[in-house]
């Protein structure tokens, strides 16, 4: 039972109006992300290149990722097929890609509200629809390049709903059947009972038979399963699943079995026959579950991968924007079973992140239709429950649980998208630049022939994937291919930067070096070895200008930082991903000649400023390889960008990133960094490893999504507990301080106190703050001596004015008893070790605190 609609035309304009925004909105931002060179190769690089060669003759041929010769190799999707006639007509690419994708996907919407209407009424259907094109795992994959299999939620919700009309209408025919049999029946007992003429209550043929439409597999419906199995070789797994669905719930097997056999049929053939025509040794995916054979061994690598994948937060994300709805109806969640044991079994980590990839994309239409028929299966109860309290307040009832669920599904994935979602309600929206650089990137791309045989990494491969020959694997760089580079962005995996710069440049003619690009023609040894050396000679501004900071350009967050005599950091770029860890472009000026054995470092560190990563010494950074500090020019502003990292965030809740300069090879050289002088600034940035790393930012994840900026200085006066006036020195106040608290765990004792500061004057030494902790016969039990911030931000670099906040965790001594304890709070000169004096000669202030413990 569930809420009267009179009238659905309100909701589908709205529905309507939704979806042509959603494709809109997608298609703008896949495009945007494409121009601004975050697509790949992997995949949209890998597709555009098969359907090219298809439209070409070659049917899925594709080199980039040789020694494969045949898309069907990877995945076999015959739905690419349909895009052909594009690329005849010289309007397909990349760009056409991505726009029909996202007018696909935002599609889905409509089927599904064709579905959940006479579940849950034009309402509910209205806001169902609109949730599932808030989704993130949809919006994910939409977002990341171009994937056949993102478009299959389309057809299989077609599917379901052709199917559903066809189950369910022969359900209501064979429930016919049976009442005119029993109607027969009823009436021949009373002809005899009554001696009236026989013809009174014969019925027609045609009420014993049922049309034989009624047992076949709608056209409608063949047609769409067809669409989506053509999307993957794994989608006929799902079908299967659609086909048990259909069979458990209507129990008729033999049109459910039907479905299950195409289905299996489908994915066996393609995995055991297709595939293995053009790889040798079958489907080239079969790598990423090696380890279950020897989980049978060893079940506990069963449990390590679950503790790997985190089960919970993947199921998670699937269901918590349907507020848990879904497993209201846990048979509708069949179909998923396929892709949730593909996506968590594997050994590749891409596949276990619901939300940055493709991968859930299949789940997703099973996800909505399980909490639609969640949400009537309650309606369904609850109208029993009406039927039971007749009334206007049975009916109000009714009313206010189903609107109940519907205010719970449309808040839940409100909220959800709002931390986690793409579009801009959002909170990590974010519009790609496109900058000067992508647009060169763009007129180098176009000028290159298509017919040239060509090599084009990762980061580039997309926007020359239009052509026969194209590699990106720079082990499968072919002798007579063109190279095309951006080493500006190139991450230096495995030092590929110097691999570049040394092994693969001379050999090659430069066409072409601007901004970091490079385009390279095999010379085929016709040059010299001298010939060679002197057309590497690109250390010009034109190629180098990816590292030297324009006359107009500023740093995000300016700060002048002097490092020893010779060098000055001037500020620097954070730059956000949501998916992976935070890069950093820092700017530098040389203030003098600059020794060859200089490096700039980027640190990971810990909440409490310990240091758990480091970026190796001109490993990193393209700038430090192609133009290294021993040739900065005074005056010149250099760009560092810190692209390829060692370290993995996504699983620290706070961590702070940091910036030093070493003189020696091994970064964790302590004495080899120079200390870094601070001048006055808005940021109130700690000193790290000794006070030789100045802290950039302090991160937190925030629903998953890293946050973080410099630590603005505090300018304003705090709130504080207790109130005080103490000042030390002339230098430094104390404006108050929070109750102090006495904690016990793990068999310690701790006294935590909040204590409150504010600079004064402009001229400030580096000073040590004491806290002793005194029993009630005066004995101590107690202190703890420090800089603030646990040293991290010493007196120096305070500002004149600013409020300083710091929490003091003293350790208690284990026979500290209770009483009344006194806290002597000072400062001292560590060098000298002598006191800074109140203003009526004391070296201390004195807290009173309770301990009860």
């Amino acid at each position: 039972m569930r809420p009267q609609e009179t009238n659905s035309k309100p909701h589908t304009l709205v529905l309507w109006g939704v979806i042509i925004a959603f494709a809109i909105v997608f298609a703008a931002l896949a495009l945007n992300r494409h121009a601004a060179f975050e697509s790949n190769g992997f995949d949209l690089g890998n597709v555009n290149q098969a359907i090219w060669n298809t439209a070409h003759g070659r049917p899925f041929a594709f080199t980039n990722m040789a020694p494969l010769s045949n898309r069907l190799a990877l995945h076999v999707e015959p739905i690419l097929f349909l895009f052909v006639p594009f690329y005849w007509l010289g309007i397909g690419g990349p760009q056409l890609l991505l726009v029909v994708q996202a007018l696909i996907v935002a599609l889905g919407a409509w089927p599904l509200y064709l579905i959940a209407r006479p579940k849950i009424g034009a309402n509910g259907a209205l806001i169902t629809g609109v949730a599932y094109l808030l989704y993130p795992a949809l919006e994910a994959a939409v977002l990341f390049d171009f994937h056949a299999v993102t478009l299959a939620p389309i057809f299989l919700l077609f599917a379901f709903y052709f199917l559903e009309q066809a189950f369910s209408g022969q359900r209501s025919a064979v429930s016919y059947q049976r009442s005119a049999v029993s109607y027969q029946r009823s009436a021949v007992s009373s002809q005899r009972s009554a001696s009236l003429p026989s013809s009174v209550f014969r019925l027609p043929p045609s009420a014993f038979r049922l049309h034989p439409s009624s047992f076949i597999l709608p056209p409608s419906a063949f047609l769409f399963l067809l669409l989506a199995l053509s999307c993957k070789e794994d989608m006929g797994f799902v079908v299967a699943m659609l086909g048990l669905y259909f069979g458990l719930r209507y129990k008729r097997w033999k049109l459910a079995a039907f479905i299950f056999a195409l289905g299996m049929g489908w994915s066996l053939a393609a995995i055991l026959l297709i595939q293995p025509m053009f790889v040798t040794g079958g489907n080239i995916q079969g790598a990423r579950y090696a380890w279950l054979v020897d989980a049978l061994g060893n079940p506990q690598l069963l449990w390590l991968h679950w503790q790997q994948v985190n089960l919970p937060n993947y199921l998670w994300r699937l269901f918590a924007p349907v507020a848990g709805l879904s497993l209201l109806s846990p048979l509708a969640l069949l179909p998923i079973l396929p892709s949730l044991a593909i996506n968590l079994l594997s050994s590749h980590p891409l596949t276990w992140r619901a939300e940055e990839f493709h991968y859930a994309a299949p789940m997703a239409p099973f996800v909505f239709i399980a909490a639609a028929q969640g949400i009537g299966l309650v309606g369904r109860w609850a109208g029993e429950q009406v039927d039971r309290r007749a009334g206007e307040q049975g009916r109000n009832s009714l009313f206010t649980i189903h609107y109940s669920l519907f205010t719970i599904l449309l808040l839940a994935s409100l909220s959800y998208h709002y931390f986690h979602g793409f579009t801009p309600l959002a909170r990590p929206f974010g519009w790609r630049p496109v900058a000067a650089h992508q647009r060169l990137g763009e007129e180098m791309a176009a000028q290159i022939d298509p017919a040239l045989p060509l090599f084009a990494p990762l980061n580039l491969n997309s926007h020359v994937s239009s052509r026969a020959v194209l590699h990106q694997d720079f082990a499968n760089i072919a002798p007579d291919d063109w190279l095309w580079l951006d080493v500006s962005t190139l991450p230096n995996e495995n030092n590929i930067q110097q691999h570049i710069r040394d092994d693969l440049l001379p050999n090659y003619k430069i066409v072409s070096a601007s901004d970091g690009y490079l385009l390279l023609q095999p010379n085929n040894n016709s040059q010299s070895r001298a010939e060679r050396s002197r057309s590497i000679e690109i250390q010009n501004s034109q190629f180098l200008s990816f590292a030297l900071a324009a006359a107009d350009e500023t740093p995000q967050y300016p700060l002048d930082v002097q490092f020893g005599d010779s060098l000055r950091l001037v500020g620097y770029d954070i730059h956000f991903n949501r998916a992976e860890t935070e890069q950093v472009t820092t700017y530098w000026q040389a203030l003098q000649p600059l020794p060859p054995d200089i490096s700039p470092l980027l640190f990971l560190a810990d909440a409490e400023g310990d240091l758990q990563g480091v970026t190796a010494a001109r490993d990193f950074s393209p700038a430090l390889i192609w133009f290294p500090p021993d040739r900065w020019q005074t005056g010149q502003t250099v760009k560092v960008r810190f692209n390829k990292l060692t370290w993995d965030t996504r699983n620290q809740k706070t961590y702070r990133l940091g910036i030093g300069v070493s003189t020696a090879p091994d970064p964790w050289n302590v004495g080899a960094r120079w200390r870094p002088v601070m001048q006055q600034s808005p940021y109130a940035n700690r000193l790290l490893s000794e006070r030789t790393v100045l802290e950039l930012a302090q991160f937190k994840r925030a629903a998953g999504m890293p946050e973080g900026a410099p630590a603005l200085r505090q300018m304003s006066r705090p709130i504080v507990q207790r109130r005080l006036k103490a000042v030390f020195g002339s230098q430094i106040r104390l404006i108050g301080y929070n109750a102090p608290q006495i904690h016990q765990a793990n068999g310690k004792t701790t006294l935590q106190l909040d204590l409150f500061w504010q600079g004064l004057g402009t001229e400030r030494g580096d000073y040590t703050r004491f806290v002793h902790v005194l029993g009630p016969n005066g004995q101590m039990w107690g202190q703890w001596d420090s800089a603030p911030d646990g040293g991290l931000y010493p007196t120096s670099l305070w500002a004149e004015g600013e409020f300083v906040a710091e929490r003091v965790n003293v350790p208690l001594e284990p026979e500290a008893q209770t009483g009344l304890y006194t806290l002597r709070v000072g400062w001292y000169n560590p060098a000298s070790g002598a006191r800074l004096l109140t203003p009526d000669g004391q070296d201390y202030i004195e807290i009173s605190v309770k301990n009860k413990h």
